[in-house]
């Protein structure tokens, strides 16, 4: 037979332990309930998250009114032909003053094609044109002796024929002769001498090439800015 204290001190330590055990079981589900809350509301730390701003589209230049109405113009000439005699540089000089005053209107805007065009190349780059005119520069010269020194080179002359686009119909047809004289805006022929300097004759050509863009300017009715009345 125990003895009655002993069962006490028994059931007492029985008790002990279970509730011990109890607790430690509340304090850890405690535990575990306190990190899942603090895990769901977690402090942010730092500056709140702000959406990256969507980078704006480059700006595209804006087309201006006006160059919708500009007229282009593609300028060519007979370059190397081997059958003119002419010096090249004479030709990309002709080429540039000419190419230069068309570009001096504001209603224009000039292509420059460098390379030797035919006059049945500068027809069929007009027939492939929707709207830009081909104008072809020709130089000529009527001396049969160009290779003999001395060559008069005030007999080249500037000769300008222009192109519709589409049909390749001559809009415009003409020549400059080099210093020509005007009296009342019409030509009354070359001015002679110096012809057998270079320089001069440079010069000449490339006011011929500026006659022949004034020219086909005002048969395509575009207005040079000389023209303008003053203000």
């Amino acid at each position: 037979m125990i003895p009655f204290r002993s069962k006490i001190s028994s059931q007492s330590g029985f008790l002990f332990q279970t509730y011990f055990r109890l607790g430690i079981c509340a304090l850890l589900m405690l535990f575990a309930l306190t990190a899942s809350a603090q895990s769901g509301r977690r402090a942010v730390t730092g500056s709140p998250s702000v959406p990256a701003p969507t980078p704006a589209a480059a700006a595209k230049p804006e087309k201006k009114p006006e160059d919708d109405k500009r007229q282009g113009i593609i300028v060519t000439s007979n370059r190397a032909d081997a059958f003119a005699g002419v010096p090249l540089y004479l030709y990309d000089t002709v080429l540039r003053s000419c190419a230069g005053r068309l570009d001096d209107a504001h209603g224009v805007k000039v292509d420059v094609v460098t390379k030797y065009t035919s006059r049945s190349d500068a027809i069929n780059t007009a027939k492939a044109q929707k709207e830009a005119y081909v104008v072809w520069l020709q130089l000529r010269t009527d001396s049969m002796v160009n290779s003999t020194p001395g060559y008069d080179l005030s007999d080249i002359t500037v000769e300008y024929t222009v192109y519709e686009p589409t049909t390749a119909k001559v809009k415009a047809s003409g020549t400059c002769y080099q210093g020509a004289a005007r009296a009342g805006g019409v030509v009354v022929g070359p001015r002679t001498g110096g012809g057998t300097n270079p320089a001069l004759v440079e010069s000449r050509l490339r006011d011929s090439a500026r006659d022949a863009a004034d020219r086909i300017l005002r048969a395509l009715h575009i207005v040079l800015p000389t023209d303008l009345p003053p203000h």
